[in-house]
């Protein structure tokens, strides 16, 4: 049997954290879950995710910065954009990901249970995904 896909989301709202780790676990994702995003680079880095999921808008560390940080790292995982705001800063990172060659879906919240796992279910299989 292989290894569980690791999945790694941060956005500041525990309960999104909470759905998206009940959505993916459901699948058989191992998922890690944060709610600080200035903890996401040290653990991208120790768990090399399949899979982020980045809010956009966070306190700390926003969603832009971690995709910057992203493509300077030859990131493989796929991404998915967690938005529930202004669709330009969704537009802008989107072409941030692009630019750097990054695999990106977008969802906007509030979101369903089946819309995310028709997301997630949308990737496909790829190479483990970090520096």
């Amino acid at each position: 049997m292989s290894d569980p896909k690791r999945l790694l989301v941060v956005d500041d709202h525990v309960e999104i954290t909470d759905l998206i780790r009940e959505i993916a676990e459901t699948d058989g994702y191992d998922v890690h879950a944060l709610n600080q995003s200035s903890q996401f680079f040290d653990q991208f880095e120790k768990i090399n995710p399949d899979i982020v999921c980045i809010d956009i808008h966070m306190p700390d560390v926003d969603g832009i910065e971690i995709l910057r940080w992203l493509s300077n790292h030859d990131c493989r995982a796929q991404v998915v954009i967690l938005s529930g705001g202004d669709p330009l800063f969704t537009k802008v990172a989107e072409r941030i990901g692009e630019a750097a060659n990054l695999h990106i879906r977008t969802v906007v919240k509030p979101f369903s249970l089946g819309d995310f796992r028709d997301v997630l279910r949308a990737f496909p299989a790829t190479e483990k995904g970090a520096v």
